[in-house]
């Protein structure tokens, strides 16, 4: 609350976009052009199950996570679907923190 206001706070965290390694799916809060496919997710501290899978962009079939703390963009499933030949990751030496990303 802001002092003063009876108004609530409506900013909102933007959730991330990962691209992981490590998983064998695209997972996404929300997708477009919902299908009903059931699917059990199994990660390294829970499971879950999502009902519906669609699209993102570019990307097909992926799974639809009402709860998922971020979206996840599989590298594994890009190198499968032939979209992408490799990927180039390279560390900015003046930044630490500064990473960039490129896919070919």
């Amino acid at each position: 609350m802001i002092a003063g206001s009876n108004h609530k706070s409506t900013l909102k965290r933007k959730r991330q976009t990962l691209l992981d390694s490590g998983s064998g799916k695209h997972i996404f809060h929300r997708v477009d052009k919902p299908i009903f496919k059931r699917t059990k997710l199994t990660g390294i501290a829970a499971e879950a199950i999502s009902n519906v899978v669609g699209e993102v962009g570019t990307l097909k079939n992926v799974i639809q996570l009402d709860n998922a703390p971020a979206n996840l963009i599989s590298v594994g499933k890009l190198f499968e679907d032939k979209k992408w030949r490799k990927f180039i990751i390279t560390k900015n030496q003046d930044n630490a923190q500064e990473n960039t990303g490129g896919a070919f």
